[in-house]
C-alpha cells in the first residue's frame, strides 16, 4: 500500500505540473515544430512520462525497496498522472473553457488525444503514460547499474575536446576571413567556398554543431575505452591535458565568433562578460573568503560612477578611461574596506543585513544628491574609451574590451585561490575560529576579501558606465546584487569556470529563449528549478564545494533512513 500511495502522490503532482503546462499555452506553442520526425508536444508527453517513473523508481530504490516495488510505484503513478490529463481533456472537449482558460482551444484538446479523438485519444494517454512510466523506471535502474571501464569518462573528454578545438580553429578563421572579406573580396570568397561549412550563420547552430562535436567525442571516447581499458588508463593520469584542451577551445571560441555574430548578439555577450567580472570579484568575497555579501551592486555602482565624475563634461575634469580605470578600482577597494571595517564581527545572515543595506545607502545617495550625481535624471555624455585614436563605441569593440578585463581578473582569482592569500580564505570559510586559533589574521584577511572584490566590481562598474554613455540610480538596484549572487551558486560557488557558466546561464539563457516571448522566463525558470535539484553543487563547481556538498547529503539521507528506522 506504502508503494501504491507513493505512486498516486508523485503522479498527482506530476499531473498537476503537465497540466500548467497546457493551461498557459506552452503545449500548444510547439504544434507546428517537430524533432526527428516527432511533434514536440508529443515529445513533452513523454518526457513527462519517462520522468515521472524514473522519480518514483529512484524513490522507492533509495528506501530500500525493490525493483518490483518501484515498477509497481512508477505504473501507478504514470497511470495517476494521465488519468488526471485524461478527465481534464475530457472535460475540455465537452465544455467551452476558452472564456476561463484563453489557450484551451479545440486544437490544444486535438494534441491531447494524438488527433484519434475523445474515446481513443484517452485511453492512449492512460496506456501511454503507464508505458513510459515503466521505461523510465527501467532506464533508472538500468543507468544505475552501468559500469564503464576505469577511465572511460577520461577519454570521452580527451576526444570531445580535441574535436571540439579542431571545429574551433576551423571556424574562428572562417569567421576572420568574414570579417576581413568586408574590404578583400577574395578572402570571402574562400570562406564560402570550401571552409564555409564550418562558419554557422546564427548562434543556433553554433550550439547545435557544438553539442553534435562534445557527443560524438564523447561517445567515441567511452567506445574507446571499452576496447582498451589500459588505454583509458592511461589517458585518465593525463587528465590535465582535457582541461587544457577546453581551455583552449573556449578562449578560440570567445575570440573569433564574436566577428561572425551581429550587433544585438554582441551586446548581449558583452553584458555577459560585465557580469563574469561582477562574478568573479563577489566569488572572492563569498566562495573564497565564506563572506555573505548582499550589497555588492554598491562597489559596481561606485566605480560606475567615480568614472562618470572624472570623464563628463558636466564635471569639467575630462580624465580619460585609461587614467580613470585605476581611480576607479581603488576608489571601489576603499569603499570596500570601509564597509569590511564595521562588520568584522558579523557572520552569516547578520553580514547579509548589513552589506544589503549598505548597497541600498549608496543607491540612495547617487539618487538624492541630486547636484553631485544629477539623481534620478542620472549623469549623461560619458566618453567612451578610446586608445591611439581607435575609439570604442561599437558592441564588438566593447566586447573584446571587456574580454580582455574578464581574462585579467580570473588570472588574477586563479592566482589568488592558489597563494597562501587563498588557503587563508578559505580556513576562514570552512571555521573561522579554528583559522584564528591556527595564526590567521583574520581581520586581515576579511578586509583584504572585500577590498579585493570591490575593486573587481569596480573595474566592472567603469566598463558599463563607458558602454551606457549614461547611468541613472536606477541601474544598481538591489536585483544585480542578486543576479551576480545567483550566478555563483548556479555555475559553482568557489569555481571559476563556474562563475563563466553561470553568467552565461542567467544572463544569456533567457536571450536564446526570447524566441518563445512570453514562456521564456517560465521555461527559464523551470531550467533553474530542475538543475538546483538535479545537481545542487552548480554547473562546474570546485572540487572542494562539490565534496562538500555530496558529504552534506550524504549525511542527510544517512539521518532520514535512521528516523524511519526508529519510527
Amino acid at each position: 500500500m506504502r508503494n501504491v500511495r507513493l505512486g498516486i502522490r508523485d503522479g498527482l503532482i506530476f499531473g498537476v505540473v503537465f497540466l500548467f503546462v497546457v493551461l498557459v499555452g506552452l503545449y500548444g506553442a510547439f504544434a507546428a515544430n517537430s524533432l526527428l520526425g516527432v511533434s514536440v508536444p508529443n515529445m513533452i508527453f513523454a518526457l513527462f512520462g519517462v520522468w515521472v517513473g524514473a522519480y518514483v523508481m529512484r524513490t522507492v530504490r533509495r528506501d530500500g525497496g525493490q525493483i518490483g516495488e518501484g515498477a509497481l510505484s512508477a505504473a501507478v503513478a504514470g497511470a495517476t498522472m494521465t488519468v488526471l490529463l485524461a478527465l481534464f481533456t475530457f472535460w475540455a472537449s465537452r465544455v467551452n473553457l476558452r472564456d476561463v482558460f484563453a489557450n484551451i482551444t479545440p486544437e490544444t484538446v486535438e494534441l491531447l488525444t494524438f488527433g484519434r479523438g475523445v474515446p481513443t485519444g484517452l485511453v492512449l494517454q492512460v496506456v501511454g503514460g503507464v508505458v513510459l512510466a515503466l521505461v523510465g523506471a527501467f532506464g533508472n535502474v538500468a543507468w544505475n547499474r552501468i559500469r564503464l571501464p576505469e577511465g572511460a569518462t577520461a577519454t570521452g573528454n580527451r576526444l570531445a575536446s580535441f574535436l571540439l578545438v579542431l571545429y574551433v580553429i576551423v571556424g574562428g578563421v572562417t569567421a576572420l576571413l568574414f570579417a576581413l572579406g568586408q574590404w578583400m573580396p577574395a578572402l570571402r570568397e574562400l570562406a564560402e567556398g570550401p571552409l564555409g561549412f564550418a562558419l554557422p550563420n546564427d548562434l543556433y547552430r553554433i550550439l547545435r554543431i557544438g553539442a553534435v562535436v562534445l557527443i560524438v567525442g564523447y561517445l567515441g571516447g567511452i567506445a574507446l575505452s571499452l576496447a582498451a581499458p589500459a588505454q583509458a588508463v592511461r589517458l585518465k593520469e593525463r587528465l590535465t591535458t582535457t582541461r587544457r584542451l577546453f581551455g583552449i577551445a573556449f578562449i578560440l571560441l570567445a575570440l573569433f565568433f564574436p566577428l561572425s555574430l551581429g550587433s544585438y548578439w554582441n551586446q548581449v555577450l558583452t553584458t555577459i562578460g560585465i557580469f563574469v567580472m561582477m562574478g568573479l570579484g563577489l566569488n572572492v568575497v563569498v566562495g573564497f573568503a565564506g563572506l555573505l555579501d548582499l550589497g555588492y551592486v554598491a562597489f559596481f555602482a561606485i566605480g560606475a560612477y567615480t568614472y562618470a565624475f572624472l570623464n563628463s563634461p558636466k564635471y569639467g575634469l575630462d580624465l580619460s578611461f585609461w587614467l580613470s580605470l585605476p581611480i576607479a578600482m581603488m576608489v571601489a577597494a576603499l569603499a570596500g574596506i570601509i564597509l569590511g571595517v564595521p562588520v568584522l564581527r558579523m557572520r552569516g545572515d547578520y553580514l547579509a543585513i548589513v552589506t544589503l543595506g549598505f548597497g541600498e545607502i549608496i543607491r540612495l545617495i547617487m539618487n538624492n544628491q541630486t547636484e553631485l550625481t544629477g539623481g534620478a535624471q542620472g549623469i549623461l555624455q560619458i566618453q567612451p574609451p578610446e586608445i591611439f585614436g581607435f575609439v570604442i563605441n561599437t558592441p564588438l569593440r566593447f566586447y573584446y574590451l571587456i574580454f580582455i578585463g574578464a581574462v585579467l581578473v580570473a588570472f588574477v582569482t586563479a592566482r589568488l585561490n592558489n597563494s597562501r592569500i587563498g588557503r587563508a580564505w578559505i580556513a576562514m570559510r570552512e571555521d573561522e575560529d579554528v583559522a584564528q586559533a591556527m595564526g590567521i589574521n583574520t581581520v586581515n584577511y576579511k578586509l583584504l576579501a572585500f577590498a579585493t572584490g570591490a575593486a573587481f566590481a569596480g573595474l566592472a562598474g567603469l566598463i558599463f558606465a563607458a558602454r551606457q554613455r549614461n547611468i541613472f540610480p536606477a541601474d544598481f538596484g538591489l536585483l544585480v546584487s542578486i543576479e551576480a549572487l545567483s550566478l555563483i551558486i548556479i555555475g559553482g560557488m568557489g569555481s571559476i569556470p563556474g562563475v563563466i557558466a553561470g553568467a552565461v546561464a542567467l544572463k544569456g539563457l533567457p536571450e536564446l529563449l526570447r524566441a518563445l516571448q512570453e514562456y521564456r522566463l517560465l521555461i527559464y525558470g523551470a531550467l533553474l528549478v530542475v538543475m538546483m535539484l538535479v545537481r545542487p553543487e552548480g554547473l562546474l563547481p570546485s572540487r572542494r564545494r562539490a565534496r562538500e556538498i555530496h558529504e552534506a547529503m550524504e549525511d542527510i539521507e544517512i539521518d532520514e533512513a535512521e528516523l524511519k528506522s526508529t519510527a
